[in-house]
């Protein structure tokens, strides 16, 4: 009945135009941001301009269709700013003139291709051709009858992304409960399910706590491509390893993940450009940062950071966007609702032309609740010089093993203080606020 064109990946801020698929039923559409009204349609081309502010912030989206009568037909949502699969398809069905000649439309998204996928798609289990994705043509089929359309969309070897649409007949939609995960800081032990009847509220209104578990962690690393910084970790390493030779005994590690917890690099080197996303009209200013995939065949964490160096992505630049991958990064940890943090370790060295600042991204992790760990290598010889202010407010030096150990304990302390909440519907996570009743728990980040 109606679906977004529009689908909002990466970092969105300022006006965007949010454009819309709908049925023949459909007299207006009115869009919502957090909830507040910001401009329908009542015709074709159905698009709204949104302002999504010069700041950075998750929001929700809001769609609402209504009928010629302004009867509330549907309302579709979507989250910007949180994570999001980097690709992204769904099919909308296209219904003009008489009730039984219907095209679809398959609408796609991917943060890191701007060219077509291949496209496989099947009607009730048959291939199905199209020279347009914009108008697919059904075949004739039973109006009465249920109906199956699916899209396979492959983008790469490891990138692919399925569509499905059911209708016809007497086909009624099943929604399943949402929920919402809430990353919080426990001062001793987790509190049980019953103790937290009324500890979380949205505007005023109880939301309800339907689970409490630990679960595993996203841990995301950004290392400034900087000489100094490279130098400074290669340099920890070697001199741990003499260590170990030297007294010939088994090194001691900071014990700070565990088995089923996953660790990734963001890359703070960021192809950015003004491009038409899909199919839609609005054109985004897209980040595409390279994520490695989860690297704990390294071993213990020390030495993920201080050995797991990558040739095609660690060479020093003099420029990079290192404020805008710590950004990414945070969406990354946040997703599936986990433990989380990120760790951005750097030397100073390099000049960040990032289009967003480090106080705005500090304050749009704490938003996603995610932490942010600053670790600096300062470059060799500055250590008698009185460092410059940071951008990045309070960092941690990590300029050998026995500071780095201290930092990879204070990390594991605010990791194993972590615990997720789970929160009955959908919300902002930041909207979530803590009632009188609450005890022992902070909000994580």
């Amino acid at each position: 009945m109606i679906e977004f064109v529009t689908l909002l990946l990466g970092l969105v801020t300022g006006t965007q135009a949010v454009e819309l698929s709908v049925s023949e039923q459909v007299a207006l559409v009115e869009i919502r941001l957090d909830g507040r009204f910001v401009g329908g349609s009542s015709r074709p081309p159905w698009i709204v301009n949104c302002d999504f502010g010069s700041g950075l912030s998750p929001h929700e989206l809001t769609a609402t269709a209504y009928d010629a009568e302004r009867r509330e037909l549907e309302t579709i949502r979507q989250w910007v700013n949180l994570p999001r699969d980097r690709v992204e398809a769904r099919l909308a069905l296209d219904r003009s003139g008489e009730r039984a000649a219907i095209n679809a439309r398959l609408i796609w998204s991917a943060l890191d291709h701007q060219t077509p996928p291949s496209v496989n798609l099947t009607f009730d289990g048959q291939p199905l051709a199209a020279e347009s994705f914009e108008a697919i043509p059904l075949p004739p089929h039973d109006v009465a009858g249920l109906h199956f359309l699916r899209a396979e969309l492959r983008f790469s070897e490891t990138e692919q992304a399925q569509a499905e649409l059911v209708f016809g007949g007497t086909y009624g939609d099943e929604v399943a409960t949402e929920l919402t995960g809430l990353v919080m800081n426990t001062e001793k032990r987790a509190p049980g399910l019953g103790e937290m009847a009324a500890w979380f509220e949205k505007r005023g209104r109880a939301v309800p706590v339907v689970a409490v578990e630990r679960g595993p962690v996203n841990l995301l690393i950004v290392r400034e491509k900087s000489a100094a910084t490279l130098a400074g970790l290669r340099r920890i390493h070697e001199r741990h390893q003499q260590r170990i030779v030297a007294s010939r005994q088994r090194p001691v590690r900071i014990p700070v993940l565990d088995d089923e917890d996953r660790v990734r690099f963001a890359f703070p080197t960021i192809e950015r450009e003004q491009t038409l996303v899909g199919q839609g009209e609005a054109p985004l200013a897209m980040e595409q940062v390279k994520v490695s995939r989860d690297i704990r065949d390294f071993g213990p964490l020390f030495d993920i950071l201080t050995d797991a160096f990558y040739p095609d992505q660690d060479v020093a630049v003099p420029r990079q966007q290192l404020a805008d991958a710590v950004a990414i990064a945070g969406v990354v940890a946040a997703a599936g609702d986990r433990r989380r943090a990120v760790v951005l370790i750097r030397s100073g060295e390099t000049r960040d032309d990032s289009r967003f600042s480090p106080q705005v991204v500090r304050e749009y992790l704490r938003r996603l609740g995610v932490p942010l760990f600053v670790w600096s290598i300062p470059p060799e010889g500055s250590e008698t010089a009185p460092p410059p202010p940071s951008p990045w407010g309070e960092e941690q030096e990590v300029l050998d093993q026995r500071l780095l150990n201290k930092a990879l304990v204070d990390l594991r302390k605010e990791l194993r203080s972590q615990v997720v909440i789970w929160l009955e519907g959908a919300h902002l996570t930041h909207e979530i606020e803590l009632t009188d009743k609450a005890r022992g728990l902070r909000r994580a980040g």
